[in-house]
């Protein structure tokens, strides 16, 4: 019985360890995505908080500011204390989401010693626990500020250390 026990313990265990293996070493483009999809519905979260929006600043290929946009909708009409909180929850489900998202981007550049973006990704990430932070407090328009701080980092990292190819983009640490 013992032998069976010990048995068993080992193969949990060596699962558990390719989960997490695999877990910590997601390809970065996908993580990226993750980003992306986060940061849109965390946008549109801390909309319908009735904070201030910041609409963020896009960039053309030379770094030039892209004017008439469009951007998100915002939600119109009256917004009773129920919306206003389920919004707030689901805004800091979201944050707490990109934290973990950016420190997974952090260990990337910290393997390819690449410190200013080591940096970006913490900025990003603490940002994130900020935004997190303010919802907790009831300050919409802060976390919408620190939100838009995310926004800055990731524009600044992408300009830096990401090109453009016919396939895709290009990560340059």
């Amino acid at each position: 019985m013992n032998r069976h026990f010990v048995l068993s313990m080992i193969v949990v265990a060596g699962i558990f360890a390719s989960i997490t293996t695999f877990a910590q070493n997601r390809p970065y483009d996908q993580v990226m995505k993750d980003i992306g999809a986060t940061s849109e519905s965390l946008g549109i979260n801390l909309d319908g908080t009735g904070a201030e929006s910041y609409q963020p600043v896009r960039l053309d290929e030379r770094g030039g500011i892209l004017r008439n946009q469009g951007g998100r909708r915002r939600p119109t009409g009256p917004r009773t204390d129920e919306e206003i909180q389920a919004s707030a929850a689901a805004a800091v489900e979201d944050a707490t989401k990109l934290d973990g998202l950016f420190r997974e981007i952090e260990e990337f550049w910290t393997s390819l010693n690449t410190q200013d973006a080591v940096t970006l990704s913490k900025t990003s990430h603490e940002s994130a626990a900020a935004i997190v932070e303010k919802l907790n407090d009831n300050d919409f328009d802060g976390a919408q500020i620190a939100f838009r701080d995310v926004q800055q980092a990731c524009i600044h990292c992408h300009f830096t250390h990401r090109q453009r190819t016919i396939d895709g983009f290009f990560i340059r640490p």
